[in-house]
């Protein structure tokens, strides 16, 4: 196998010739015994004289060049790329919240993660343990993997706005317990923080954040309906404090009839 280099068959080959986002050569006299594979190759020259015992197969396609350059430009960048990345995390969770979550019903979403998180919770897994299953089966599949990366950005997509539905609840709950008077949005960002900081904390809290990202994609995509009357008073949005307005004169009584007015009674 050769992944982004050169690969130039002229004679016998025993086994098969499998070549990754690079250049695959065939010469008139060469022997394959198994197969030929080529996946997203800049360049394939095999000759019609050649012959190979076993299948021929050539997918051409441009995401496959695009992810093994990737790959071997973040090996050579790590610091780059991790900074890089970081941003774009946190771009799409911006995103997530203003063209997902804020335009939709919300409030579907605080009420399916706390009063049915274990529904939730396995939907979500069956989700994702579908989406994994799938990455497994195009990466193994001759004409599949070039859904690999496709499959692999859908799969953290659905992680990051999983872990947003939850940590918007986690932030409505503090600014409910706390009285914060601050925005949806900052207290959303403030619980989505802190689901993250504790995925880096034990094996307790990185347990802990995966099933927020299964039960925030299973109340995402199957939010169950409000009760009647909307949210209970202990999962609705906290209400904006004012300060007290300043105290005004009270309003010199008029009279009630124009001889009142004359006579000043």
């Amino acid at each position: 196998m050769v992944v982004d280099g050169k690969a130039d068959v002229q004679g016998e080959v025993r086994g098969s010739v499998v070549v990754i986002a690079g250049e695959l050569r065939v010469g008139p006299k060469a022997h394959i015994a198994e197969d030929l594979v080529g996946i997203g190759n800049r360049k394939s020259d095999v000759a019609t004289e050649s012959r190979v015992q076993g299948e021929r197969v050539f997918v051409h396609w441009a995401g496959v060049q695009w992810f093994v350059d990737t790959t071997l430009f973040a090996m050579e960048h790590p610091v780059l790329v991790t900074v890089t990345a970081g941003v774009a995390f946190l771009v799409l969770c911006l995103l997530g919240w203003l063209l997902v979550i804020r335009p939709y019903e919300a409030e579907r979403f605080h009420y399916t993660v706390a009063a049915h998180p274990v529904r939730a919770g396995l939907l979500g897994m069956m989700i994702i343990a579908a989406v994994h299953v799938l990455i497994v089966l195009a990466f193994f599949s001759r004409w599949g993997v070039g859904l690999v990366p496709v499959l692999g950005l859908l799969l953290v997509v659905l992680t990051v706005l999983g872990w947003v539905v939850v940590g918007g609840h986690v932030g409505r709950w503090l600014a409910r317990k706390y009285n914060w008077n601050v925005s949806p949005f900052l207290y959303g960002l403030i619980g989505f923080s802190i689901v993250m900081v504790s995925f880096s904390l034990t094996v307790v809290g990185q347990l802990a954040t995966l099933f927020a990202s299964w039960v925030g994609i299973g109340a995402l995509l199957a939010p169950k309906k409000l009760p009647e009357g909307g949210l209970p008073p202990d999962l609705a949005a906290p209400a904006p404090t004012r300060k007290n307005p300043e105290p005004t004169a009270a309003p010199e009584p008029t009279p009630d009839t124009p001889a009142q007015a004359l006579t000043g009674a």
